[in-house]
């Protein structure tokens, strides 16, 4: 992020909730060449564009809709096409940072208001991005992908994150970079900010 935002957080928000990916840590990159590599095997070329309308989705969900939009159910499966992005990923996971302007925010509301993070992520991935980067002390609640069954644009991760906050959901702030994302904020009636 070449400018860097100062982001204000209305004085009627109790809790703020964050994305991981893409939002807290600029991972996204990572995950789109990893995706990349992973159908490249199969000769797809996937588009940028596309990819992003995905974002914030399930790993399995993104795997099984590009598996059927090239028609490789009978060359692969969604397992092993995200088992493989999987791996690329993982090498190269420490590598990431933060994004700035968010991770201040985050630091500006540590020990003040509730905090959490709700991510299409599972569990041990977040964790780990988290405790490499330096920021899992900060935020006792993570509801991950393994937490919900219905992931975004499904509001479920984050009215869970409220919940576990012990915030009403018309009083949380949703930090998201995806439109899935946004979109699960507002099915939740929380306020929310793009994070670009």
């Amino acid at each position: 992020m070449n400018n860097t935002p100062k982001y204000s957080i209305p004085a009627d928000v109790k809790g703020l909730i964050f994305d991981l990916d893409g939002t807290l840590l600029n991972s996204m990159p990572l995950h789109w060449l990893a995706w990349q590599i992973s159908f490249r095997r199969y000769d797809v070329e996937l588009d940028f564009d596309e990819f992003m309308t995905l974002a914030g989705k399930a790993k399995e969900k993104i795997a099984a809709y590009f598996i059927e939009k090239f028609h490789l159910e009978n060359k692969t499966n969604a397992e092993d096409i995200f088992k493989e992005k999987d791996r690329i990923v993982w090498d190269e996971i420490d590598k990431v940072e933060p994004i700035t302007p968010v991770v201040n925010v985050a630091k500006e509301y540590f020990g003040k208001i509730p905090m959490s993070i709700g991510t299409g992520a599972d569990r041990y991935r977040a964790e780990h991005m988290l405790r490499a980067s330096g920021l899992l002390h900060m935020f006792p609640v993570i509801v991950a992908a393994d937490d919900v069954s219905n992931h975004k644009p499904a509001p479920d991760t984050f009215l869970r994150c409220a919940q576990l906050m012990g915030v009403a959901p018309e009083q949380c702030l949703v930090f998201e970079d995806a439109i899935s994302g946004l979109k699960a904020a507002e099915a939740a009636h929380m306020k929310w900010i793009k994070v670009e």
